[in-house]
């Protein structure tokens, strides 16, 4: 199976990460069947601080054997009473193993699935060193992806006053890339569509340069604030703006 990477870069509030979780409604054909839907899991990197936050949390196991067949399982108690009681045995020659549990973000079953490590380039470096090889392998030491699977990354440019965390060469290669740019026509549709205030999107319309402007503005501002705007009635009485 063919396995990506891909990473996606735009101006913040261009709908990255939103254009990303509407796989969630897309259907799509997979091993022969269709699905109503991609699982997309979003996972907030910038908030992780250390390792463990990507590959699990260590757990002392103990190897459980039924006939050939052995599994390493948790050594907490009602866990291996759950073994014990499925006709399992305990081979304490063995001794014991630190392993790891997946985070919760990791899927266990096969089929499509999207992981969206948002804001990527926002986290540390000591995180984006240890993502490398799950770009590269689809994995770190504890856990593999379920064929499936796959990876997509959201990013804001660096050449602006972004905080933002550069990536080397050796990262930038291991994926591919796709640049999302704003169209204030389409997004004069969308927000006719949402039932925006006219005024707010005639504004727009008239001058198409302010959706990503000088003013701090971006398509999701706007939007924000011509929602607030439909509760206005008028732009001439100020005490309309003290409600």
């Amino acid at each position: 199976e063919e396995r990506w990477v891909a990473c996606v870069w735009g101006q913040p509030g261009i709908g990255k990460t939103t254009k990303v979780k509407a796989l969630r409604t897309t259907p799509v054909l997979w091993n022969g069947k269709e699905y109503p839907g991609w699982d997309v899991r979003d996972v907030p990197v910038a908030q992780f601080e250390e390792m463990g936050d990507i590959h699990g949390l260590p757990d002392k196991c103990l190897c459980v054997k039924k006939g050939t067949a052995e599994h390493w399982v948790s050594c907490e108690l009602d866990i291996l009473n759950g073994w014990k009681n499925d006709g399992w045995e305990v081979d304490y020659e063995k001794g014991t193993r630190t392993m790891y549990s997946p985070p919760d973000f990791v899927p266990t079953t096969p089929g499509p699935a999207v992981i969206i490590f948002d804001d990527a380039n926002r986290t540390s470096q000591r995180i984006l060193k240890g993502l490398m090889q799950v770009f590269q392998t689809h994995g770190t030491v504890s856990w593999k992806l379920p064929p499936g699977c796959v990876i997509v990354l959201t990013g804001n440019p660096g050449m602006q006053d972004f905080m933002v965390t550069e990536l080397d060469e050796a990262i930038v290669q291991r994926m591919i890339h796709f640049t999302l740019v704003h169209d204030a026509k389409q997004w004069v549709e969308w927000a006719a569509a949402k039932d925006l205030d006219a005024r707010g999107i005639n504004y727009v319309a008239r001058y198409p340069e302010m959706i990503v402007g000088p003013c701090l503005t971006s398509p999701r501002s706007l939007a924000k604030f011509f929602r607030f705007l439909k509760t206005v009635p008028s732009l001439n009485k100020p005490e309309d703006f003290r409600r």
